[in-house]
């Protein structure tokens, strides 16, 4: 009888820290799936904001070069504009002066 409780006795304590091991294995186990999760969320939120930023400089790297291109064209209408008024100024003087050597001309 005594051999036989100490054997349930002993069978009972094994039990017990296989029970407590395996309770102890799924805490680290829980806990470590946890880290891991928290680790993977926080790289994820900084792939994230990586993106928007790299995102972000894309934009305004297209908006300056739109404003450049944008000012130069502008520019070059401009230009255009002020050439052709000075073309327009070249060809009435010039025709103001021929028909006053015209003038001149008849009236000798």
């Amino acid at each position: 009888e005594r051999v036989r409780a100490e054997e349930e006795h002993k069978a009972q304590e094994d039990a017990e820290r296989v029970k407590a091991e395996e309770e102890r294995k799924a805490q680290e186990d829980t806990e470590r799936a946890r880290v891991e999760g928290e680790r993977e969320a926080q790289e994820e939120v900084e792939r994230a904001r990586a993106e928007e930023e790299r995102l972000a400089r894309d934009d305004a790297e297209k908006l300056k070069v739109d404003e450049e291109r944008k000012a130069q064209l502008e520019g070059e209408r401009a230009k255009a504009e002020q050439e052709r008024k000075a073309q327009e100024e070249a060809d009435r003087a010039q025709a103001e002066e021929f028909r006053r050597a015209q003038e001149e001309a008849e009236r000798l």
